[in-house]
């Protein structure tokens, strides 16, 4: 019996420093080198455009790839990464604008665009910054040119949070587009089996005095 009871105990003590190992991480081990999967959603709203229209509501939502391209440098006992480039990639931009009552749905896809942006030395605790516009066609108007100037950060290892100011024309809405960004998902598949095996450890001695 005494045998089981460490076994729990020492499964438990376990588990807790994993937990508090994942979310304590540290940020200087944290890399944003490589792909991420990006959502940009902009809630409903009004806006005025001068030679447009006094009165276009409009609603964001974007999906795709941001691929951070970096160099790894070393730097005493560790590697620093220096950002270079952004590409995106399998961009879905979905438009919603309603003008004089007319509502029109537009989607624009994009394959790869490159995001020039300056080298600079990775730093977790400040935002990467990045814009690129669109053209947005309007029926019997000159088209709508969509700017997105986005910003975002590592709040923890493998996930991204930020925000996207959204220009029509050179008018700004109201409120900023909610942007987040994740590793693709099998790269966490060996935490969620690592702390499985754990919970299954914890409960074994349980499961053996049931049956004894």
């Amino acid at each position: 019996m005494k045998r089981f009871s460490i076994i729990a105990i020492v499964a438990m003590l376990l588990t807790a420093c994993a937990v508090s190992g994942a979310t304590a991480a540290d940020k200087d081990n944290w890399k944003i080198g490589g792909k991420w999967n990006y959502k940009s959603e902009l809630p409903y709203q009004q806006i005025k455009i001068p030679g447009i229209s006094d009165d276009i509501f409009v609603e964001l939502k974007e999906t795709g790839v941001i691929d951070v391209q970096t160099e790894e440098v070393p730097e005493g006992e560790k590697t620093v990464e220096y950002m270079t480039c952004l590409k995106l990639s399998s961009v879905k931009a979905t438009l919603k604008y309603v003008i004089g009552g007319n509502t029109t749905t537009y989607t624009k896809e994009i394959q790869a665009v490159d995001v020039p942006i300056e080298r600079m030395l990775y730093d977790p605790n400040k935002p990467i910054s990045f814009d690129y516009s669109l053209d947005i066609p309007v029926k019997g108007m000159p088209p709508l040119v969509l700017t997105e100037k986005a910003s975002f950060a590592q709040t923890r290892e493998g996930k991204c949070e930020g925000s996207a100011a959204i220009y029509l024309n050179d008018t700004k809405l109201g409120e900023d587009a909610i942007l987040t960004a994740t590793r693709p998902s099998e790269s966490s598949s060996g935490c969620s089996v690592g702390f499985g095996a754990l919970a299954l450890l914890c409960t074994a001695p349980i499961l053996f005095r049931k049956r004894h």
